[in-house]
This record gives C-alpha cells, sequence and structure tokens, in this order.
C-alpha cells in the first residue's frame, strides 16, 4: 500500500479520539497499568505521542523541506515523557494530544505538499537517508502500533483472571514490544554483519534487489532495512571478508532472484515450491553471499 494524503490523513485525526474514547475517566488501575518492569502505561503513551508531535512528524517534514539530506534530523528522546508528564492528569494530556495533533494536521495543509513532494530525501540519524514518504507513512503506523499498545497492555490486566479462556484470547499470549533500552529502537536482538571488500558495491546490490532503505556509510556500518528485518554491511579491511547465509522472505520470489541475476549474481537453485509452503530460489551474489529468496504461500 502506497502512501496516499487522502487515505492517511483521515486516520491521523482520528488517534486522539480513539484514545478519549478508549482511557477518558477510566480509573488508574488500566491507565496506569504497565507489561511489567521497563514497560509503558496508556498514560505513559499517550504523553510518549504528545512529545512526537512536538519534536518529531512535522517538525522532521519542515526539516525535509528546509534541508533535504544535507542535515541529519535531531535526535528524537523516546522517553522524554517520564519528565514532561510528571504531575499531569491524563485528561490533560489527552486533551494537549488532540490539540497538538490538530495543529500539525492543520500545518500540513498549510505546506501544501504534493505527491511529487514525497520523494523529497532527509537524513535519519540512524538509518541514513530517508524519503518524506517514508517518514509520513512511519506516523500513520506509529499512531496504530501504540493504539494497538494500549489495548494489549489494558488486556494483560486480565491475563490469570480469565482462567482457560485465555487459549483463545491471542493478545494475552506472550508479551511484545517490551522496552529494550540496550537495543536500538526499532531493532531485533540478533543482527546479521556482513564485512565485505567491496561494501558500498554490497550496498547497492541490497537495495536494487530487495528494495532496502538505507544508504552506504564509509565511517560507520551501514545500516539496511529488508522489509521488518535489520542488516549490517562493513568495510572487510579492518577483519577480512566474510560471507553470509541468509534466508529472506519478499513478496515475489520469482522477480527478486531475477533482479538479483540481473545484478551480477550467480543461480544456486531455481525457483521453486518448497513441501512447506515457501516457493524458494538461491543465488550466490558476487562477494560470495549466498541468499535464499521465499515467498510463502501457505497463508495465501
Amino acid at each position: 500500500m502506497m502512501f496516499r494524503f487522502d487515505e492517511a490523513l483521515p486516520v491521523l485525526g482520528r488517534t486522539p479520539g480513539t484514545l478519549r474514547a478508549l482511557l477518558q475517566d477510566l480509573p488508574a488501575a488500566w491507565t496506569g497499568a504497565t507489561e511489567g518492569p521497563n514497560t509503558w502505561s496508556p498514560f505513559d503513551v499517550v504523553g510518549h505521542l504528545i512529545h512526537g508531535e512536538r519534536t518529531n512528524w512535522v517538525p522532521r517534514v519542515e526539516h525535509i523541506l528546509r534541508h533535504g539530506d544535507a542535515v541529519p534530523f535531531p535526535a528524537f528522546d523516546r522517553e522524554a515523557m517520564f519528565t514532561a508528564s510528571t504531575g499531569r492528569s491524563l485528561g490533560e494530556l489527552l486533551d494537549t494530544f488532540d490539540r497538538l495533533r490538530t495543529e500539525s494536521l492543520a500545518r500540513l495543509v498549510e505546506l501544501a505538499l504534493t505527491d511529487a513532494d514525497l520523494a523529497r530525501r532527509g537524513l535519519h540519524p540512524q538509518f541514513g537517508i530517508v524519503t518524506l514518504d517514508q517518514h509520513l507513512a512511519t506516523w500513520v503506523a506509529h499512531d496504530l502500533t501504540h493504539i494497538s499498545q494500549v489495548v494489549r497492555v489494558m488486556a494483560r490486566q486480565y491475563t490469570d483472571t480469565v482462567g482457560p479462556w485465555r487459549e483463545y484470547l491471542s493478545i494475552l499470549g506472550r508479551a511484545q514490544g517490551k522496552h529494550r533500552p540496550f537495543v536500538p529502537e526499532g531493532w531485533p536482538s540478533v543482527v546479521p554483519r556482513i564485512f565485505a571488500a567491496e561494501p558500498r558495491q554490497l550496498v547497492d546490490f541490497v537495495k536494487l534487489v530487495f528494495d532496502a532503505a538505507g544508504d552506504y556509510q564509509d565511517d560507520r556500518p551501514s545500516v539496511l532495512l529488508i522489509g521488518g528485518s535489520v542488516i549490517m554491511i562493513s568495510d572487510a579491511e579492518a577483519r577480512g571478508p566474510t560471507s553470509a547465509f541468509l534466508y529472506v522472505y519478499v513478496e515475489d520470489a520469482d522477480a527478486t532472484c531475477q533482479r538479483a541475476l540481473d545484478a551480477g549474481a550467480r543461480s544456486l537453485e531455481p525457483p521453486s515450491d518448497m513441501p512447506y509452503g515457501d516457493r524458494r530460489g538461491m543465488v550466490e551474489d558476487k562477494w560470495g553471499n549466498t541468499w535464499q529468496i521465499a515467498t510463502n504461500r501457505a497463508r495465501s
């Protein structure tokens, strides 16, 4: 689904009302509940969203329009609400978020952005080059993620109380999305890192074949995002080259394998159907890395 202003802005406009309908005037047993140590309550989530309105979403849009990718975004403090929300009531926070979101959407209208503007580039301090449409789509997904988080936290207060019905309530399963301050935001705990003799060329290959986000960095590991996964690519000068064997899920395994071949990889296995539901091919790139490229069809 591509980002479209006429489809995305109505979702952003409903978030304050959704949270108000869910949380307004509830007992603190609900609004102050968490999933355990170092996790967020619904109260914390609203404070976090307020900080995003003030320092992230529209400010970064304006930053892209002003600086392009010449100047990195200022860092975003995702835990600023723990200080900023001290002494405030949830009702005050909901009012503030409602007001700030209204102002944010009004400012977007003032900017008169067009579809052509969506390709404008900015510089993220962690991810490198990003585009305006990626930033705006993240805003929508970020809202929905935190609405989901609020619902999950509340539901899990009854994890033990529901008794045997827990088997049918997937929201009460293993805790997800717990805050992990020792991991960069959005990263998994395990990240593949490839050392290549030609890291810039390998980065270009991965971006072309897998439509990965991110760019080559010559003073640090290059961080690339493939779907929801992260890989790092570094210059082999210090440690010597290493080869990787990676299994990558894509929307169309046949088309992705062909892009890899067109980019200089050699075929090890043509795409074929596996008994466990994957259609999978395998290629080796020019740097000795093996890529098994698969599309799962079991759920289609």
